[in-house]
């Protein structure tokens, strides 16, 4: 196409700022759209959980800032409603047309619109297309469909998806789960996460083996099974004295695991909390094999940002590390399986000099870099408007 394509993105959550994870690669992708010469624009309704926020607002208010080029207008509330999803979605849908009318004042009529996850922001993508006649694509990134979550909302969700002009999903295998578990689901394909370019970029440091240096970085959820890391490091603590366990992120199972940790009696584990980008970019940086024993994962971000600073991982055989995983990057780990992911961290460590950072770093780059999947999506919207 000659002109530029004017996106307006509608993701059902976003980070509070740069250094917020949460939702970040919805970001990152458009910043990648927008280096690739395109318009973006992201409306959003932020909803706040009441729990542990401290400014309450009885009345919403609409911000507005200009992040790096993003256009992004949100609408700043408080989740009033916490166990009434229809009222949820039906605020979050009115108070996004309230920020539509608004951008389109200011910024024009958009080109297409990009929804991330069908929950919440489906809804407002489909109102706005059948209003306007705006072309709109999804991409799924939300893990309610490995748990069933929101089930009476399936039939729906069918009809929103099916009136996409294109459905995308992180992972090869979350394209099969929605196929499978969505009825009447439309296909999907799979668009992988961006790896943010500070992973790329940071200059890597040589590791030593002694000490040997795991960290696992998630929230700390009862899906994310991280007693099946302590168990597992136990022994392997127990055969390499001077090895280290670091667990950064925090959530509702933050003190049972603790408790568990002085239950196994396990040795040189430390819980580090919530971490910066940055400060988990220095962490890795000291660090010598990444661990994840999650039950499921959509994808696994925080597979590729370790993979890009030259640190081999292991995984549970979630689902979306398929897209990523191959022996030349770490290993992939039963399920639930303590004995299995001991295995792994032994052979990991015995086959530690075979993991070359830069071939490492490499591998991430030619997979999963800005340029390269911003590209790929640029062309999807293009194959859409011209169509």
């Amino acid at each position: 196409m000659s002109k530029k394509i004017h996106i307006l993105v509608i993701p059902s959550w976003y980070p509070d700022n740069k250094d917020d994870f949460e939702g970040s690669f919805f970001r990152e992708q458009s910043l990648g759209a927008l280096k690739q010469k395109c318009d973006v624009g992201i409306i959003f309704p932020d909803l706040k959980d009441l729990r542990g926020f401290e400014k309450i607002r009885i009345f919403p208010k609409i911000h507005y800032e200009n992040d790096e080029g993003l256009r992004t207008y949100r609408m700043l509330w408080n989740n009033w409603f916490p166990k009434m999803i229809f009222l949820q979605i039906l605020f979050f849908k009115l108070l996004g047309l309230i920020l539509f009318k608004r951008y389109v004042k200011e910024f024009g009529k958009p080109d297409i619109i990009h929804c991330h996850s069908v929950m919440m922001g489906g809804w407002l993508t489909e109102k706005i297309s059948d209003k306007h006649q705006i072309p709109f694509v999804i991409t799924e990134h939300n893990s309610m469909f490995f748990r069933g979550r929101h089930k009476k909302y399936y039939t729906k969700i069918s009809e929103i998806c099916n009136k996409s002009s294109l459905c995308l999903s992180v992972s090869s295998d979350y394209c099969k789960i929605l196929k499978k578990t969505i009825p009447d689901s439309p296909d999907w394909i799979p668009h992988n996460n961006i790896v943010s370019q500070k992973f790329l970029s940071t200059n890597i440091k040589k590791k030593e083996k002694d000490p040997f240096v795991f960290l696992s970085i998630s929230s700390l959820y009862k899906h994310k099974n991280v007693p099946l890391i302590l168990e597992s490091f136990k022994i392997f603590n127990e055969h390499h004295t001077k090895s280290e366990l670091k667990i950064i992120g925090v959530g509702s199972a933050e003190s049972t695991l603790k408790t568990l940790k002085e239950k196994l009696k396990v040795k040189n584990v430390s819980f580090l909390g919530r971490k910066t980008r940055d400060q988990i970019v220095h962490e890795l940086n000291k660090s010598n094999v990444f661990v994840l024993g999650t039950k499921y994962e959509t994808f696994g971000v925080v597979l590729i940002e370790s993979i890009s600073m030259g640190v081999p991982v292991i995984v549970t055989d979630c689902g979306g590390s398929e897209d990523i995983m191959n022996k030349e990057v770490g290993r992939v780990t039963k399920q639930n399986d303590v004995e299995d992911m001991y295995k792994s961290m032994i052979d990991v460590h015995n086959r530690y000099d075979e993991f070359i950072p830069q071939n490492l770093r490499d591998y991430s780059n030619s997979k999963f870099s800005e340029k390269k999947l911003s590209t790929r999506l640029v062309k999807h919207y293009e194959n859409i408007l011209n169509n």
